[in-house]
């Protein structure tokens, strides 16, 4: 079985993928073809994208049994660990990181916020002998 979820791209590459695959969600797909079928697919889901996002699962010889491929502007990144696939989810920081590293800035000057201890956090970091202006 392949899946396939798509976020924003044309109606014509919805209309496309329709032929191969049910569309039993708004921009989510899915199939049962052959691997150069899914390919071959997947290559025009890249050349149509238009500033759209696509991501591909299918079934492979893999320790978790599946891929996972990604193409264009995901709110999420696929991350290989050790052959597993994760899933990371940057944080606004991250995405600032990211940004000020393409335009060549100085990454080490991105200002980190960290929130200030709560009031009970302060009497628990007291009684522990810590400074909780530290934290």
């Amino acid at each position: 079985m392949v899946i396939l979820i798509c976020e924003k791209v044309p109606d014509g590459l919805r209309g496309e993928l329709s032929r191969w695959m049910i569309e039993p969600k708004t921009n989510v797909f899915v199939g049962r073809m052959s691997a150069l079928v899914r390919d071959k697919l997947w290559q025009r889901v890249q050349d149509k994208l238009k500033g759209g996002a696509a991501i591909l699962a299918y079934p492979t010889n893999t320790e978790q049994g599946f891929t996972i491929k990604s193409c264009g502007d995901t709110t999420r990144e696929l991350v290989s660990y050790d052959g597993l696939m994760l899933v990371k989810i940057p944080t606004p920081v991250s995405k600032a990181r990211k940004k000020r590293v393409e335009f060549g800035e100085d990454v080490d000057e991105v200002p980190i916020k960290v929130p200030s201890p709560t009031p009970e956090m302060r009497q628990m970091l007291m009684e522990a002998g810590e400074n909780p202006e530290l934290w």
